[in-house]
């Protein structure tokens, strides 16, 4: 018999079955494609209400944005090793610059940053999301979702 006689509904619900057995809720969403056409469902072993909860989990979580862009902010290259003779000065100013965001050139914490300094954190961390989102969208059908 050939696995794709077989209609992926019956392989989604005998896997929600299998997780249900062990107390695992599980959401599917598969996509098929019949006659030329893809279509994309959804089935749950927790009913609409597992959908719709698998549904939010993959929307940003509340303030997600926010802690990436303080993640951009705090985030800082430490420089090790020694100074070689001749060197201290030029290495002080590297020291010093390294001890700033990459963004905003501002050493502060956080919270003691200015509005638009913030607003600009928040719109690179979008933009570093939307691009990781977009590359994932784009991958090769053969690249598996998750790699055990």
């Amino acid at each position: 018999m050939n696995p794709r006689d077989i209609p992926p509904n019956v392989f989604v619900n005998s896997f929600l079955e299998s997780a249900a057995k062990v107390a695992i809720e599980a959401t599917v969403i598969y996509t098929v494609e019949k006659n030329g056409k893809r279509k994309t469902s959804a089935v749950s072993n927790m009913g609409p209400e597992g959908i719709a909860r698998a549904a939010n989990v993959l929307k940003f979580g509340d303030g997600a944005i926010e802690r990436a862009a303080i993640a951009l902010h705090e985030f800082r290259i430490k420089i090790e090793g020694e100074i070689t003779p001749g060197n201290e000065e030029l290495a002080a100013v590297v020291r010093t610059e390294m001890q700033k965001c990459f963004i905003c050139r501002e050493s502060v914490p956080w919270d003691q940053l200015d509005e638009p300094d913030r607003h600009g954190h928040r719109e690179l961390a979008k933009a570093a999301i939307a691009a990781a989102l977009m590359g994932a969208a784009t991958a090769p059908p053969t690249t598996p979702l998750v790699s055990v």
